[in-house]
C-alpha cells in the first residue's frame, strides 16, 4: 500500500507513521540522516532521498517495499509547504507505475503547519491536528509506463486525487 500524503509541518511523517495499521517505512530527506540518526532511522525502515535529483537508489528501494507487500508512505510534493498540492514530484508516480494495482491511500495532513511551525523546537501543544485517511485508488498505467509522458500523466492523476481528498477532509474537519 502506498500512503501519499500533503506536507504541511515536521510532524506529518511521525503522525502518519503513528496512526497506520502497521509498520510503514517513508522517503525522507537524506539531511535526516546524520551520524546520531541514521541507525535508528534505518532501523525504523525509513529511506533517505536526495531532494535535489533524481535519486534512483531511493526509488529502488521504495518499489522493493511495495514488491514485497509492504507500506512505503511519500509526501509527493517534495519539501514542506502550504500543503495544497499545486503540483507533485514524479517520483511517487515512478513508484506507482512500477507496481502495478498498487493502492495508493491519500492522507491529508491538517494543521500541523501551526502546531509545530518552521524553525520550532517543540511542538505546540493542544493545536488542533488531524491526519485524515481516504479511500485506496489506483493509478491507470499506459501501453508505456516508462515514458515521462506516462509519468507526468499519473503524476496528475495522483496530485488530483490527493488535492479533492484534502479539500474534502478540510470541509469534514471544518477548515
Amino acid at each position: 500500500m502506498l500512503l501519499a500524503g500533503n506536507h504541511r509541518g515536521l510532524l506529518d511523517g511521525p503522525l502518519v507513521a503513528a496512526f497506520v495499521p502497521r509498520q510503514a517505512s517513508f522517503l525522507a530527506k537524506s539531511e535526516l540522516f546524520s551520524a546520531r540518526t541514521a541507525r535508528l532511522l534505518g532501523w525504523l525502515g525509513q529511506i533517505p532521498v536526495d531532494r535535489g535529483r533524481a535519486d534512483r537508489e531511493a526509488l529502488r528501494r521504495a518499489t522493493a517495499v511495495l514488491a514485497r507487500g509492504g507500506m512505503l508512505g511519500m509526501f509527493p510534493e517534495g519539501t514542506r509547504g502550504a500543503g495544497e498540492l499545486e503540483s507533485v514530484q514524479h517520483g511517487i508516480a515512478y513508484v506507482a507505475l512500477r507496481t502495478p494495482g498498487v493502492p495508493i491511500v491519500p492522507v491529508a495532513c491538517l494543521g500541523t503547519e501551526r502546531a509545530m511551525p518552521k524553525g520550532a523546537r517543540l511542538p505546540r501543544w493542544r493545536t488542533r491536528v488531524d491526519i485524515v485517511f481516504g479511500e485506496p485508488f489506483t493509478v491507470s498505467v499506459p501501453a508505456n509506463p516508462r515514458a515521462r509522458s506516462a509519468l507526468a500523466a499519473a503524476a496528475e492523476e495522483i496530485r488530483l486525487a490527493l488535492k479533492a481528498h484534502i479539500v474534502q477532509a478540510e470541509a469534514e474537519v471544518g477548515r
